[in-house]
């Protein structure tokens, strides 16, 4: 990714000032992650508005947390975009959608096992029920772990809803794809019946997005992103 910034001016100019908030990073692999999932929000963004990648440091992206009310930390919000990322120390992932819905998104690296009380902390009775053992069974559980992570985002109230009270559940026969599942949620109406879906993320990681319409997917790879916005200046 720091290649591709590169080619739009650096991440100074891709991020002003956002970008000195990576020296908060003790390791040089979450200040490079934190660098790269903002820079890539930033130009999926700026493809979708019509602006210059030259131009996208000007675009604001704010952010509000509400459960606090705060500003400095909480779901991102671009003015014309619901907006969403998330990254690991290998990967980054944003999305974007028309204003108005909410949207969340959710990469995760997958383990060689979860950790021990994953089903009690996370899964649902429904959810405990239908998973196995071994590696497949790994696969299962980050499948709905990443799914419960995007709808948490997608409404802003992230871990101050226990995963537990969240399931995710397949959405049955003619459901729009690649949102195969729903959210069911009584507790947290905003929650209840989200639409689900996983995006390829490669060998090692689960991705996926959580919206409350069931929306076409467009997937694009940042070197895209660029490819695409040279031809608007």
């Amino acid at each position: 990714m720091s290649r591709l910034a590169a080619a739009a001016g650096g991440y100074q100019a891709l991020l002003g000032a956002e970008a000195e908030q990576s020296g908060r990073y003790r390791h040089p692999e979450d200040a490079a992650a934190f660098l790269a999932s903002r820079a890539l929000l930033r130009l999926l963004a700026a493809h979708l508005l019509a602006v210059p990648p030259d131009q996208a440091a000007a675009l604001q992206v704010t952010r509000h947390c509400p459960s606090c009310g705060g500003t400095d930390h909480g779901k991102p919000q671009v003015a014309g975009l619901e907006v969403s990322l998330s990254r690991t120390r290998t990967m980054v992932l944003a999305a974007a959608g028309p204003a108005g819905i909410r949207l969340g998104a959710d990469v995760e690296l997958v383990p060689e096992e979860v950790f021990e009380g994953f089903d009690q902390t996370v899964l649902s009775p429904a959810e405990r029920r239908r998973t196995g053992r071994g590696r497949a069974g790994t696969l299962d559980r980050m499948r709905l772990w990443t799914a419960k992570e995007a709808a948490l985002k997608a409404t802003g109230h992230g871990l101050t809803v226990e995963p537990v009270q969240l399931s995710v559940e397949p959405a049955g026969a003619g459901t729009d794809q690649p949102f195969s599942a729903r959210t069911v949620c009584p507790s947290v109406p905003e929650l209840d019946g989200l639409h689900v879906g996983w995006v390829p993320a490669g060998e090692h990681h689960l991705a996926a997005l959580a919206s409350s319409a069931a929306l076409p997917l467009a997937p694009q790879q940042a070197s895209g992103l660029l490819a695409s916005a040279a031809g608007l200046k």
